[in-house]
């Protein structure tokens, strides 16, 4: 409560969320409001504040704890560093120095921040490039720009396997019937349905799916000759049934072609389709 009332909270940057007579306690909140920053005693029933740094920082590893204690001892100091904690501050403290502090972990936790967003903008455009990669790679393939062997060349590039007896093709268009007029985005809905398209072919290697373009998506079939009817009734199925559900916000269609077998006649099964 004393620590409550001295800190300048919204000056140094934070909000007051909540306090706890006890780590169990203390625990629950955490899960419950997920605070930036976790102060505490270490002395408390029920749960002592390292066990609770340990929990804290196994379970919410981004959460900051700071405990405050009367025990200068270099084995609890250590094992606060074993538990994660981001500071170990002695009493009595004053009012500027916690402020001081509380100001170093903001500045620590906006840091982290820029460092996760940009981790997540690099894990995003890498994403894309090489959704954008693979794209052209099929592009090339369907209509007929890559010789057989620059074929297998360029699809072990994204260890895709592409060998097999034969072959066919399946086109999915998607689009959300009140964005018509709007083809430069994905909308959210055409996104959910995309996903579990991959989602579902992802789980057989006969399946290979692609984009197209912003809103068609390719599916390339392969296996042994006598599959190839059964691979193209699942495709087809999986498609009607996903795509159809009980969204009539969704407007789609679906084409799928006859099998070949050869790499080389995959030109001939897209013009087809």
């Amino acid at each position: 409560d004393g620590i409550q009332r001295k800190i300048d909270w919204t000056g140094s940057g934070f909000t007051f969320v909540g306090s706890a007579e006890n780590g169990q306690e203390a625990l629950e909140l955490a899960e419950s409001l997920h605070p930036d920053v976790v102060m505490t005693d270490i002395k408390m029933p029920f749960m002592d504040g390292l066990a609770l740094a340990g929990i804290v920082r196994q379970e919410f590893p981004r959460m900051k704890v700071v405990i405050i204690s009367v025990h200068n001892d270099f084995e609890y100091a250590q094992r606060a560093i074993r538990a994660g904690v981001e500071r170990y501050l002695l009493k009595p403290i004053s009012r500027s120095a916690l402020q001081k502090v509380l100001q170093e972990i903001r500045e620590k936790i906006e840091e982290d921040r820029e460092q996760n967003n940009y981790r997540e903008k690099y894990k995003e455009d890498m994403q894309e490039y090489e959704q954008f990669s693979r794209r052209v790679f099929f592009e090339k393939v369907f209509e007929g720009h890559l010789s057989v062997q620059e074929i297998y060349e360029e699809a072990q590039k994204f260890s895709l396997e592409m060998d097999a007896s034969s072959y066919n093709l399946a086109m999915v268009s998607l689009r959300e019937k009140r964005n018509m007029e709007e083809h430069s985005k994905e909308s959210r809905l055409v996104a959910g349905k995309r996903e579990e398209l991959t989602r579902f072919f992802q789980r057989y290697p006969e399946f290979l799916m692609f984009r197209w373009n912003i809103s068609t998506y390719g599916i390339l079939l392969k296996g042994e000759e006598e599959q190839m009817e059964e691979l193209k009734g699942k495709c087809r199925e999986a498609i009607v049934r996903i795509c159809s559900g009980h969204d009539s916000e969704i407007e789609w269609c679906c084409a799928i072609g006859e099998p070949v077998k050869r790499l080389s006649m995959l030109p001939q099964v897209y013009s087809k389709v």
